[in-house]
């Protein structure tokens, strides 16, 4: 049996899976939707930015966080090897001054905070400069476009499926 619920926010009709689970609530679910309760979690933190930037650099301070990210960035290193040396060997080209890091984006010529991209991670010192905010769209591209990929090829294999069943 399929229990729905709706979401006092947005009105709609979802599965009790699309609900946060709360022990005080009688259905042992959050009455908003988890779509509402992360838009209305992302517009509370950036109301209160400053207030969140502080507390967060204040957070990242504690030994506990500190080990944490160390564990991250281990599992991060042995998951991804190609990507961990060609981050390396970049950052060690631009401080010999073997590159130089362009100073402005080359997607939106935005200054600041500029990053490199690697098109190929086998071309370690080939990157193209990226604001964060351009870094992020493209990265975040990348992946929608895999998911995409992936959801076609499930597709085909469900079509050919229902050719060899017919």
């Amino acid at each position: 049996m399929i229990k729905i619920k709706t979401c006092f926010k947005c009105g709609k009709l979802k599965k009790r899976e699309e609900f946060y689970p709360h022990k005080d609530m009688k259905d042992g679910t959050l009455n908003k939707c988890k779509e509402c309760a992360k838009k209305d979690s992302r517009k509370h933190r950036r109301d209160r930015l400053i207030y969140y930037r502080d507390y967060d650099k204040e957070r990242n301070k504690s030994q506990q966080r500190r080990n944490e990210r160390n564990e991250y960035c281990k599992e991060y290193r042995m998951k991804n090897p190609e990507k961990y040396k060609a981050h390396g060997l970049l950052y060690s080209a631009i401080k010999r001054g073997q590159i130089r890091k362009d100073k402005k984006c080359n997607v939106c010529g935005k200054k600041g905070l500029i990053e490199g991209h690697h098109p190929d991670y086998k071309k370690p010192l080939e990157v193209i400069w990226l604001c964060t905010s351009c870094h992020r769209r493209l990265e975040l591209s990348k992946e929608k476009e895999e998911v995409e990929n992936i959801k076609k090829a499930i597709k085909e294999i469900g079509n050919k499926i229902k050719e060899v069943v017919v």
